[in-house]
């Protein structure tokens, strides 16, 4: 991880993901949209900043809380390791500056940084467990902390292929064959590389509008030919085209799903990022420009835009638990009790779907069940085992949300419940105009985000873990998942309201 040359790779390509949208106009979105978040009344753990993962509780050095390295002597109060493999601490002087601690080239994806001493949970636990109860529900042991993240698609794409096309003796990982640069994030389209530089092309394309006139059919003919090389589909371009994800990040300093399942699937953790994502119409964020030409009116008209979507991300992609929300059509205060999102115990895996039990492997239970019956009857002397594994599959983990905690929002009202519970937004910076790759912007304490840029685009793990694989997860940016569910839903029917 290199941080100089990522500010310079950033000035060279003008970064801007967030365009039309000006930083303030983003913190404005992400602050007038912000779902309410609705906790499981057991949850230990409550959304924070990563800047609390970090220093909570050692403003002063208190020793119960400093770890011993490999060779006896005490270290920082938290350890950044290279890898499982290669436990060389990669900590700096705990008075330097954090983009210090993190701006070094040994980090890789394979890095996690830990509070933890091996596997002694309990000092994560007593650090940031919630401490206080109020009427049988578990309250924060913070201030609540979200983070807001608007990315313009086609901006994106443009620097994601910029990336991986232009810069990747620099950048890219070849053992992970990705950017090490969790704000750029994955590649979006694809494993055929050679046929990046082409969408590149695409994307430029369609940033100058060149769609029409003189240069359509050069255009045409190049978006024809990276879809019947199946590098991008139809539908997928037009996402690309016409939307812009607002991006919300909860991160939690602890995962203990497996302190509330039975079975040998769930397992626990440090560092959990999850979230969800509103979709916003670029033509109607370009409308505000055309009809202002006072920053003032431009305010006043910006605020009547309204998300089309909503999606939530839970678990991996593969497990197809992923929700989406057809907001489009309805009047806005209709919108705006819609915005629900629930979250459940342990695992923190975000649901539109509401309170209750939620299969994290569906249809596992009933294909095992079916699965015993078949071999007892075609193959008697392998009904036992049959039937055993029938048996572990019943214990396969669920999540579990729930009306009966706390509600994390950004407008309290007037109530002064301690059940409605006041969350911060911090807005990433990434425009034209303010951004965290410039050298004006710091990430000082109280400026923009507590967040700084090389915590930001530290690609790897936010944790250890008790046991052989690490489920701990990074901070990328979620964007290629949710334009998958994305284009899931246009490909399939659909209507307001519901959620698929």
């Amino acid at each position: 991880m290199d941080i100089p040359f990522l500010k310079n790779f950033a000035a060279q390509t003008n970064f801007d993901v967030t365009n039309p949208l000006f930083h303030n106009e983003v913190k404005e979105l992400a602050q007038r949209w912000l779902p309410q978040f609705r906790l499981h009344e057991n949850e230990l753990f409550h959304p924070i900043s990563i800047n609390q993962v970090l220093y909570t509780g050692r403003t002063n050095v208190n020793t119960q809380w400093w770890l011993e390295d490999r060779d006896g002597c005490l270290t920082s109060p938290w350890v950044l390791f290279k890898s499982h493999g290669d436990k060389e601490s990669l900590n700096f002087n705990p008075s330097y500056a954090p983009n210090s601690k993190f701006n070094s080239t040994k980090i890789t994806r394979k890095s996690y940084f830990t509070n933890l001493n091996e596997n002694n949970y309990d000092i994560a636990k007593e650090l940031f467990g919630s401490k206080e109860k109020y009427s049988n529900m578990q309250l924060p042991r913070f201030p609540g902390v979200i983070m807001g993240e608007f990315r313009s698609l086609l901006e994106t794409l443009y620097h994601n292929l910029i990336a991986y096309v232009d810069y990747s003796d620099n950048l890219y990982d070849n053992d992970e064959e990705r950017v090490l640069d969790e704000i750029i994030g994955p590649p979006i389209f694809g494993e055929k590389k050679a046929e990046w530089r082409k969408l590149l092309e695409l994307v430029e394309m369609e940033r100058l509008g060149q769609r029409e006139g003189s240069t359509s059919r050069t255009y045409n003919n190049l978006l024809n030919s990276l879809i019947e090389d199946g590098v991008i589909t139809e539908i997928e371009w037009e996402i690309i085209r016409f939307y812009g994800f607002l991006e919300y990040y909860l991160c939690y300093e602890y995962n203990d799903w497996s302190a509330h399942q039975i079975d040998i699937f769930a397992n626990e953790h440090e560092g959990d990022v999850e979230g969800c994502c509103l979709v916003f119409n670029l033509n109607s964020i370009r409308a505000v420009y055309k009809k202002t030409e006072e920053e003032t009116q431009r305010e006043i008209i910006l605020s009547t835009l309204k998300p089309d979507f909503i999606m939530t991300s839970a678990h991996n992609e593969g497990n197809n638990l992923d929700e989406i929300k057809d907001l489009r059509g309805l009047p806005e205060d209709q919108i705006l009790s819609e915005l629900k999102v629930w979250v459940s115990l342990g695992s923190h895996a975000s649901y539109l779907s509401g309170a209750g039990t939620h299969d994290t492997v569906p249809g596992l239970e009933l294909g095992a069940s079916i699965a015993a019956g078949i071999t007892c009857l075609i193959f008697p002397p392998a009904c036992l085992v049959a039937l055993l594994i029938a048996l572990l599959c019943k214990g396969a983990p669920e999540d579990e949300t729930s009306n009966n905690g706390v509600f994390m929002t950004s407008d309290p009202g007037s109530s002064s419940s301690p059940k409605i519970v006041p969350v911060q937004v911090e807005t990433t910076p990434l425009s034209a105009d303010l951004n965290m790759y410039q050298e004006r912007f710091e990430g000082d304490f109280g400026m923009e985000t507590s967040v700084n840029l090389a915590e930001r685009v530290y690609p790897g793990l936010w944790g250890g873990n008790d046991g052989t694989i690490n489920y701990s997860s990074s901070f990328t940016n979620k964007t290629k998942r949710y334009i998958h569910k994305l284009r899931w839903f246009f490909e399939n029917t659909s209507y307001p309201g519901e959620v698929y």
